[in-house]
C-alpha cells in the first residue's frame, strides 16, 4: 500500500502575494493519491510421472518430473 500526498497552491498573480489581503486570492490543496498492489498467487499440483517438465539440479537443464539425470556422455 502507498500514499502520495500532493501539495498545490493557487494564486493571483501579485495580488496573491500581498499581506494579508492576498489570502482571499490564494487556495491551498492537498490531494491524497492511494495505490494498492495485490500480487495472486496459484499454486498448481499434479501427480508423479505426468511429464511435466522441471528444471534440474545440475547444470540448470531440463530433467522430466520422476526420471534421473543422465550424463551426456560415457567415459
Amino acid at each position: 500500500m502507498r500514499e502520495d500526498v500532493q501539495k498545490t497552491e493557487d494564486k493571483t498573480p501579485i495580488v496573491g502575494d500581498i499581506p494579508l489581503v492576498g489570502r482571499l486570492f490564494r487556495t491551498n490543496v492537498d490531494q491524497h493519491i492511494k495505490r494498492n498492489l495485490v500480487i495472486f498467487v496459484t499454486a498448481r499440483i499434479t501427480p508423479a510421472g505426468s511429464g511435466i517438465q522441471r528444471r534440474g539440479r545440475r547444470g540448470g537443464g531440463l530433467a522430466t518430473a520422476g526420471m534421473p539425470e543422465v550424463p551426456a556422455y560415457k567415459k
